[in-house]
């Protein structure tokens, strides 16, 4: 089977409707306010593309797979989604909602994860060992087995009344 690659496109306030993308690698493109209600992600990559405002949580969710790698994730949805295993790696991850997404055994490495939430969510084994500027609430998450570094982890203390000197 080929892959169907898409690169240097500019997608920005496009709908793809239900339109169905499978075993597929976006290459340098523009993929925001791109309207992607009913449509199907299938294997696809993500590579050194700008995402901004997807509602991910809109799409069919059977099978719903991808991967991003050197990515801008801005204000992005991908509540209520399973996504374990899901690789974000070398990403900017800023102002997502990761609202009851299953992203257990997902890795994170080398992404900034500034003003993202968690919530509700299964992190448990996802490595965010190499991640930075992550802050959740621990007692809102299940967390059992996930990697943390230990000059990030303090982030994961700021939602409990307790000072730190």
């Amino acid at each position: 089977m080929e892959i169907k690659t898409y690169q240097n496109k500019n997608y920005t306030n496009c709908i793809f409707g239900q339109k169905e993308f499978s075993g597929c690698v976006f290459v340098n493109c523009n993929l925001s306010n791109v309207n992607v209600e009913n449509s199907k992600f299938q294997n696809v990559d993500f590579i050194e593309s700008k995402l901004l405002g997807l509602t991910f949580n809109k799409m069919r969710p059977f099978l719903l797979s991808f991967d991003f790698e050197e990515c801008v994730i801005n204000e992005c949805d991908f509540s209520s989604l399973n996504l374990s295993r899901t690789k974000f790696t070398k990403c900017k991850l800023i102002h997502n909602i990761f609202e009851n997404t299953n992203l257990a055994c997902s890795d994170f490495p080398d992404s900034d994860l500034s003003g993202t939430t968690f919530v509700n969510s299964d992190l448990s084994k996802a490595d965010f060992s190499t991640a930075t500027n992550y802050s959740f609430d621990l007692r809102k998450n299940k967390v059992e087995g996930a990697k943390f570094s230990y000059s990030e982890v303090i982030g994961l203390l700021r939602y409990f009344d307790i000072e730190i000197e």
